[in-house]
């Protein structure tokens, strides 16, 4: 009894705070290893619950200690802070990486594609889907989607902003190393002929052209063109946007399900984003120092001028009807997409009775 308690003064005089009362409860006496600075157990604890990434997201820098021991490099002390800048900096990435894995988890719960299954990207350079491409190429890289081509059409609505979308399209593919198909199609002239709408006639010719694309990228690396996929780029507002539409025409309540994730080989991998996600991963992939194309005027993406006319019933809903909306709800996008979700559902349930 009397060698016990003449430890335990020993390990009271030594180490510090909860490591010395620690030690004094075991009855063992406490020596810090030299060169590392002990911690209170609290703030141990605490950082080894975390664990590396958790620490990392947490603001603090993890430094290996030089000259350890063979079985001790593995081990890791904790540093100072990280700073601002690079706290701000991992948190993009993580950013980055949320994105995708999210896009990825919608592919393989919607089952719209494969690691062999061909796609064919359409790509008009607007902010939708330039993100969808670089979303794409990421996932052809971890191997979650197979052979990647790229679609442009060229509506010739625009003038010199058409061709300018184009180069842009084009310069994209060729950083990222896609297969382009670009056409161009005289919308105006058919409209004319046809006496038709234009959005319904642009519509149709680029949905041909996506069939005409997709087929000679299934025959160009050898599979039937029924495994072959095009992804669009439609998001939570595109769907919500359709959603009033059809509410103010009129719809029955299949229709209310507005956009589905898959329609024959036309996938929209991109519905459970919304618009202000997809710009913001573009502006984070930019500052991240990762690869991505900008014009002269260093914009990332196009934008067509067209859509801030009211003229068009879409752009009537876009700008005045869901902007008030969602001033009553701000989260109006998730809201009302989990409720297309249900009425999907229980529209799915119902032709099967």
């Amino acid at each position: 009894l009397f060698h016990v308690l003449a430890r335990k003064r020993r390990a009271h005089s030594e180490g510090s705070g909860a490591v010395r009362r620690a030690a004094w409860n075991r009855g063992r006496r406490f020596v810090p290893r030299a060169g590392v600075k002990a911690w209170s157990a609290q703030r141990s604890v605490r950082r080894r619950a975390m664990g590396w990434n958790g620490a990392l997201r947490a603001g603090f820098s993890i430094v290996r200690r030089p000259g350890a021991r063979r079985q001790d490099r593995g081990r890791v002390t904790w540093g100072e802070p990280l700073s601002r800048a690079m706290q701000a900096k991992m948190k993009e990435k993580d950013d980055c990486v949320n994105i995708i894995d999210q896009v990825k988890d919608t592919i393989t719960q919607r089952d719209l594609a494969t690691p062999e299954t061909p796609v064919l990207l359409m790509v008009s350079g607007g902010s939708d889907s330039t993100a969808l491409a670089y979303i794409a190429y990421e996932l052809r890289k971890q191997q979650a989607i197979g052979p990647l081509a790229m679609l442009h059409v060229n509506h010739m609505l625009r003038g010199e902003n058409s061709d300018a979308d184009a180069e842009f399209v084009a310069h994209l593919a060729q950083l990222l190393e896609i297969p382009l198909f670009a056409a161009q199609v005289d919308v105006a002239r058919l409209v004319q002929e046809e006496s038709g709408n234009t959005e319904a006639i642009a519509r149709r010719e680029r949905y041909a052209l996506a069939s005409d694309a997709l087929q000679s990228l299934c025959a160009h690396v050898g599979v039937p063109l029924s495994q072959g996929r095009v992804f669009t780029a439609h998001t939570q507002d595109d769907r919500v946007e359709t959603f009033y539409m059809r509410s103010i025409v009129g719809t029955g309540p299949g229709g209310f399900r507005s956009m589905t994730y898959r329609n024959g080989c036309i996938c929209r991998p991109l519905l459970d984003e919304s618009r202000q996600n997809l710009r913001d991963y573009l502006m984070v992939r930019r500052d991240s120092d990762q690869s991505v194309y900008a014009d002269e005027s260093g914009n990332l993406w196009r934008e067509d001028e067209t859509n801030e006319c009211l003229d068009y019933f879409r752009n009537y809903v876009r700008q005045e009807i869901v902007p008030r909306a969602a001033e009553k709800n701000p989260k109006l996008l998730v809201t009302l997409c989990r409720t297309m979700n249900l009425i999907a559902d229980e529209d799915d349930y119902l032709s099967q009775c």
